[in-house]
């Protein structure tokens, strides 16, 4: 079993016995709250090792734990190579990122669109689970427009129109995002 499901369950065992007063100085005393039979079961199968450590060690991993998965999950990193440019961005953990990262790697085309970004079409449309307004556009984020299907590498200011699904942000400069015209380009996770 996971750990983080293993604590979450230790967590519930303990709320469970705390709610059936089975902790304290009256932890042999019945609680009036529930019926014999409630009673009984929760006698057969509260676990033995539960005291202050314990709870307070899985509190603990409930609140941290989290924030841990989402930094290991925050620090998968795409890597987009085109002509003699390379592009690293660090990926947000949502559905439409998985989705896209279960296709990968990828050959395709990359090719300037409009004044502020670059654009490639994917082989097919991505899940469109991670859809979540945003107000904090910035250059370098990597979106899913889902207008079209493709990817949109910004390097200038946009704007958030219903449309846009943000994948990750660039982890270098945007130069090479400026480069002009239209390449091969090759997309893969990387370290």
């Amino acid at each position: 079993m996971p750990l983080h499901l293993s604590l979450m369950r230790h967590f519930q065992y303990f709320l469970l016995i705390e709610r059936a007063g089975l902790t304290g100085a009256f932890a042999n005393q019945r609680n009036p709250c529930l019926d014999t039979n409630q009673w009984s079961h929760v006698m057969k199968t509260r676990p033995r090792l539960v005291n202050r450590r314990s709870f307070l060690a899985g509190a603990s991993a409930t609140v941290l734990l989290p924030s841990i998965l989402r930094a290991q999950d925050g620090s998968l990193k795409l890597q987009c190579r085109f002509d003699d440019q390379t592009v690293t961005y660090t990926l947000f953990d949502n559905p439409t990122v998985r989705d896209l990262v279960s296709m990968l790697p990828l050959e395709l085309t990359i090719e300037d669109f409009s004044n502020n970004e670059k654009i490639a079409h994917l082989p097919r449309r991505l899940d469109e689970g991670g859809l979540a307004p945003f107000s904090d556009e910035t250059p370098g984020d990597l979106c899913y427009f889902l207008g079209w299907g493709n990817l949109a590498f910004f390097y200038a200011d946009y704007q958030f129109r219903n449309d846009l699904i943000r994948l990750g942000h660039i982890d270098g400069p945007l130069d090479p995002l400026t480069h002009r015209g239209t390449y091969p380009l090759r997309v893969a996770l990387t370290d």
